[in-house]
């Protein structure tokens, strides 16, 4: 399946592609030059070879450095999103985000293919893997994804309408980067995170569940055959979750709060009105028709909400948007093919982006 790719996801691909020079700082690298300073000192550094070993040694130091800014970046989240001017970071904005969800099928066979292990970072995914931790996955009955609701979660409903972005923006827990925030407000960060469970751990979408949880703590739990229910608690900080990864399998000491459960007093729970967070539905839709259906669900996600963002179309009808979207692929595109090249998600991920972009011009024009 081929496609013309339009300016704006060039301009787009290219964006990203600067963030993630950005994340690496190249910058910093100019100080492993020095490497180079004691072999021309002694008079060595154009001996048989030497340029050779020195450019590796080079290479690697600047290697190691950028995988050490991108670990504290990923480890800092919290912190840089709550300041104000780290969290214009690629990470911390959600400039570079990863969309598993888009490609987990080939993903998740590629590791499978070169026996590799993926571990998660996301708090929700690494609660459930800790969660089962030594289970096997014929045991498990249920899974269920705590969220917190969003910064609109009490709004009547048919106000929802009219929230703006900076209403959208005022998380009741979290200090984000503006999209992130956004997709916690609309709830479609929620639903990737569905998607993403459904194809990380191979279970089947009925067996997935959702739960509004204010004060997130409980990050995810695992209901079992046999009635009980293993559930993962912790501080709102993405350092666990990450250093979690990077310490597996061994569980290191972390600096991260402890909680005290006599101060926190009550933890509350409510379902999901699938009228307030049509995300929640739609990605059921997503994972009925596996295939592409996940490339092209999160492109018109990132293209409804960047006419949001700029006022173009109101806060429910990012959805909108969003489904429109999907219904008019499946018309033009086989989703539902299964077999996955990296070029189909790329092209898919291309068709969304303009066929959504379409769909938001026109709702702007009727408003």
């Amino acid at each position: 399946m081929t496609t013309a790719v339009p300016a704006s996801d060039s301009r787009r691909a290219l964006q990203v592609a600067r963030d993630f020079v950005a994340e690496l700082r190249p910058h910093q690298w100019v100080k492993n030059l020095l490497v180079f300073i004691s072999p021309l000192a002694a008079h060595v550094m154009f001996q048989p070879g030497m340029l050779v070993h020195l450019g590796l040694l080079f290479a690697a130091f600047c290697a190691a450095a950028s995988g050490v800014y991108v670990a504290n970046d990923l480890l800092d989240l919290k912190s840089d999103r709550a300041h104000p001017r780290k969290r214009n970071r690629p990470f911390a904005s959600g400039r570079l985000p990863v969309a598993f969800g888009a490609a987990g099928p080939l993903l998740m066979q590629t590791a499978r293919d070169h026996e590799a292990r993926i571990l998660p970072v996301d708090s929700e995914h690494s609660a459930i893997f800790q969660a089962l931790n030594a289970e096997r996955l014929d045991t498990v009955e249920r899974i269920i994804l705590t969220a917190s609701g969003g910064a609109l979660r009490d709004w009547p409903l048919d106000a929802l309408i009219h929230a703006t972005v900076n209403e959208a923006m005022a998380h009741p827990n979290w200090a984000m980067g503006q999209r992130i925030t956004i997709d916690s407000a609309s709830m479609f960060n929620k639903a990737l995170e569905v998607i993403e469970t459904r194809e990380f751990f191979d279970v089947e979408p009925d067996r997935i569940e959702v739960i509004l949880h204010p004060e997130s703590l409980i990050h995810s739990m695992v209901g079992f055959h046999d009635g009980a229910i293993m559930a993962h608690l912790g501080a709102a900080d993405m350092r666990h979750s990450i250093g979690y990864a990077l310490n597996w399998p061994a569980r290191s000491e972390l600096p991260v709060a402890r909680l005290d459960f006599a101060q926190i007093a009550t933890l509350t729970f409510r379902a999901p009105d699938l009228n307030r967070y049509p995300a929640l539905r739609l990605c059921r839709d997503v994972m009925a028709t596996r295939g592409l259906a996940g490339a092209a669900f999160n492109a018109a996600k990132e293209k409804a909400l960047d006419h949001f963002l700029h006022g173009g179309i109101g806060f429910m009808q990012m959805a909108e948007v969003v489904e429109e979207t999907m219904t008019r692929l499946d018309r033009e595109v086989f989703l539902a093919n299964s077999a996955l090249t990296l070029e189909d998600i790329l092209a898919t991920d291309h068709l969304a982006r303009m066929r959504a972009d379409e769909s938001a011009r026109d709702m702007t024009r009727k408003r």
